[in-house]
């Protein structure tokens, strides 16, 4: 066999590799986020403590690695979702549309009975946030960049903040041991209560933003 067609067909199954990756990243994605398989925190933020808000490209970042969906659907936990993966309620849809979002002080009644429009799924996503802001205000060193500080909201709203705080990662970041990110980074995926031995696309995305 000549190198060229022994180049050809390793490019070709590196890209049947990926293809099958991008597929199995994708269901994961659609999951529910970890920060909404937990009891809402009771004890906030210390006092004094502000929080500190992401940032418009750490949205842009959140709503990449999760997707955009305008209509009620089921992800694959069962959970009925909307919009940049919020939960709407823990059971399945089952044709029952509510008419009010449950986890978002910003509801308008009805609005659920149709499609919402992507700045609207935003405004939800926002909402939805402000625990894991306020999880990596908390819990995470104070002079993280912009880049930083959303590559661990977006990680915290995939994994949740009680994982995050007993995690090897927020050690090597508190420590500034940045160059072990990445492999802390890809430590992590988590899908309905499952861990995952390689790094799907929304840690890549956080990855390559936490390396900035």
């Amino acid at each position: 066999m000549s190198h060229q067609t022994a180049d050809k067909l390793s490019d070709r199954s590196n890209q049947l590799v990926q293809k099958t990756a991008d597929a199995i990243y994708d269901r994961l994605d659609r999951l529910i986020p970890g920060i909404f398989l937990e009891e809402p925190s009771k004890g906030g933020l210390p006092q004094g403590m502000t929080l500190r808000k992401i940032s418009d490209e750490g949205i842009q970042l959140v709503k990449e690695s999760e997707g955009f969906i305008p209509t009620l659907y089921d992800d694959p936990a069962g959970f009925c979702t909307i919009g940049y993966g919020h939960l709407v309620k823990y059971a399945s849809c089952d044709g029952d549309k509510p008419s009010e979002l449950a986890h978002c002080e910003v509801s308008t009644p009805g609005e659920l009975r149709n499609a919402i429009s992507e700045l609207r799924g935003e405004q939800i996503l926002r909402c939805d946030v402000i625990h894991a802001e306020a999880a990596v205000t908390r819990l995470a060193r104070p002079d993280l960049t912009e880049g930083e500080f959303a590559a661990l909201v977006d990680f915290v709203f995939n994994v949740g903040a009680r994982r995050f705080e007993k995690s090897t990662l927020l050690r090597v970041v508190n420590n500034g041991n940045y160059q072990r990110v990445p492999v802390e980074f890809r430590r992590w995926v988590l899908a309905d209560g499952k861990f995952y031995g390689s790094s799907g696309k929304c840690v890549l995305v956080s990855q390559k933003c936490m390396l900035k």
